[in-house]
């Protein structure tokens, strides 16, 4: 706060107005959204426990609309396996036969609807009124539950006030993200920040699977309509009509990643105009009045949010300026910058590093504010828009081409980098700046300094989408288990639904049929032998002794050998890591 007082009581002497304000309105909206983080993420997490409760009757609804069929099939072999007496519901407002087919293979009831009105929000209101169950558990094809998830999640609503449980997750693959990293942004809002509001009674629902008490939704009216976020703003009326909604803080589901950068363009834009939504709905967190102090702050968070792309493009916009113009945003002495300026970036980014519990990284967080940057200013259109807002579908079984598609999905972000490299070019090649009075000095290379790492940044953001990492359809699933393949011994790399990657001593042949003999255990720990049949895509020799690896893609399996497979890969590897600790930071507890 003292940097701020400085930034605008004593720098704007002899600078134009047009330069220093919109760097101040910058930075007041970073310190602001600085605030918000120390809220979300100040409070102490309850402590996670395993919560079995008493027995309720539930309906488990997969609302699917055109989703890929192995997502679908991996989801209900999940349902499947939960341990508790429930209910399996495909709603399908595609009206597909091959997924009703589907639903009746693994024991599902199936409910077509008519239209798609109201896309996910109406087809869960729509099988609302032919369910009874006490709860509802909510899922998305490809979201896997585990099986203990009921076990360990129906002690909640012990507590009558409590009327939906958002389900701890972990990603499906583990690997790297669009932007070549760990997802940061996601781990931060899962593991620190969600467990923090939760404590508080605060946590927005975002999506992902939910149990959710059935009178508690009836009382609201059903899930939102008309909206993008329809989870979100039904939260916000739950919480509105004094109802709580709990964060489970144990992953208890899988979800497959959305890594495809359109699909996560896509995915963010519904999601940052369903939150500027919220802002102009009847239950605005700005005016609704069954809310408490703590959850307004935690949902205008959000919104806020949304804002730190408009602040991105200032400072751009202030660098391209600075460099193209000779002028300065500020006047200030090397004291003062030593003085304020250095002690406010450093305990903030410190700040930071410990309440993110160190899952923040600075970098990565800029990237991702840049990769979204045109998206969000985008999405503020909606707190003006009249009528609905058009609907981004973010499929997650895709795979990335890079190149110039990369960048057509990053215009914004392609065109203010082209600016401010040829700007740069500019100033530099100008021999004659360090005559101008307003670029002399240290100010004029703190401002230097500070447009490099802004074009270093977009730099890396650009490349990362024009050279993706991820081409597969399937991410690879590491395993170490034994196989045969013709009589003999070999060793499993990697499975999917469509492949397999081993390691033989024998000599293979791209093109040749191979059939792998494997046994695959379930999360109950039986053992089933499944014969996978296909051919050799690829094979290379590795190391002096005659070992080599391969690649099989799958031909079309046996019903109940591809099953088998998808349950191995989407529930019994992750639920054997859940229970080990291996997906997030702390293990499940011994169920009662």
């Amino acid at each position: 706060m003292a940097y701020l007082g400085w930034r605008i009581a004593d720098t704007s002497t002899g600078v134009p107005l047009w330069l220093w304000l919109p760097l101040v309105v910058a930075e007041v909206l970073g310190f602001v959204h600085f605030g918000f983080f120390v809220h979300r993420s100040w409070h102490t997490p309850r402590p996670s426990k395993a919560a079995p409760g008493s027995r309720r009757t539930v309906d488990v609804m997969v609302t699917t609309y055109n989703d890929p069929i192995d997502n679908i099939r991996a989801t209900l072999i999940g349902c499947g396996g939960l341990t508790q007496a429930h209910t399996t519901w495909v709603l399908d407002d595609g009206n597909r036969s091959e997924v009703a087919a589907l639903a009746a293979e693994h024991g599902a009831e199936y409910i077509g609807r008519p239209t798609t009105e109201n896309a996910r929000s109406g087809n869960v209101n729509h099988a609302m009124a032919q369910t009874d169950g006490e709860l509802v558990l909510l899922l998305a094809p490809g979201d896997i539950p585990m099986p203990d998830l009921l076990d360990r999640s129906l002690g909640h609503f012990d507590h009558d006030d409590v009327a939906a449980v958002v389900i701890g997750t972990s990603e499906a693959d583990g690997v790297s993200d669009h932007l070549g990293q760990r997802n940061q942004p996601d781990a931060l809002e899962l593991e620190v920040i969600a467990p923090s509001l939760d404590a508080v009674n605060a946590v927005p629902w975002n999506g992902g699977p939910a149990l959710v008490r059935r009178t508690a939704l009836t009382q609201v009216g059903g899930m939102a309509v008309g909206t993008l976020s329809t989870e979100y703003q039904t939260g916000l009326r739950l919480q509105a009509h004094g109802w709580q909604v709990r964060f489970h803080n144990q992953a208890l589901a899988e979800t497959l990643p959305v890594r495809n950068l359109q699909a996560r363009l896509a995915l963010r834009d519904r999601q940052a105009r369903g939150v500027m939504q919220a802002l102009r709905s009847s239950n605005s967190p700005l005016r609704a009045s069954g809310l408490t102090a703590t959850q307004r702050i935690a949902y205008l968070a959000d919104s806020f949010a949304v804002m730190m792309s408009v602040q991105r493009l200032i400072l751009i916009s202030v660098a391209i300026a600075v460099m193209t113009t000779a002028e300065l945003p500020f006047r200030g002495s090397v004291s003062s910058m030593v003085s304020l300026w250095v002690p406010w970036f450093l305990l903030g980014g410190a700040t930071r590093w410990l309440l993110g519990r160190g899952r923040i990284e600075p970098a990565g967080l800029l990237r991702r504010d840049l990769r979204n940057m045109a998206v969000d200013v985008s999405a503020l259109s909606a707190l003006f828009a009249r009528g609905p807002q058009r609907y981004r579908f973010a499929p997650k079984a895709t795979v990335d081409t890079g190149g110039l598609r990369g960048l057509s999905q990053l215009r914004l972000l392609s065109s203010l980098f082209v600016v401010l490299d040829l700007a740069l070019l500019y100033r530099v090649a100008d021999v004659g700046f360090a005559d101008a009075p307003a670029v002399e000095g240290r100010p004029f290379l703190a401002m230097l300094a500070a447009s490099l790492w802004m074009l270093v940044s977009m730099l890396w953001t650009l490349h990362t989408a024009v050279t993706p990492r991820q081409r597969r359809l399937n991410y690879r699933r590491p395993v170490a288990i034994a196989a045969t393949l013709r009589g003999a011994m070999i060793r499993v790399l990697d499975l999917v639904v469509d492949g397999i990657g081993f390691e033989t001593g024998m000599p293979l042949r791209k093109g040749e049929r191979a059939t792998v003999r494997v046994n695959l255990p379930d999360a109950t720990g039986a053992i089933h032998e499944v014969a996978l049949a296909g051919t050799v895509i690829w094979a290379i020799q590795v190391g002096p002794g005659g070992t080599w690896r391969a690649g099989v893609q799958f031909d079309e399996l046996r019903p109940i050998d591809r099953d088998r497979v998808v349950e191995f890969c989407s529930v019994t590897l992750p639920y054997s890591q859940l229970r080990n600790g291996g997906l997030r930071q702390a293990p499940l507890e011994p169920a009662a």
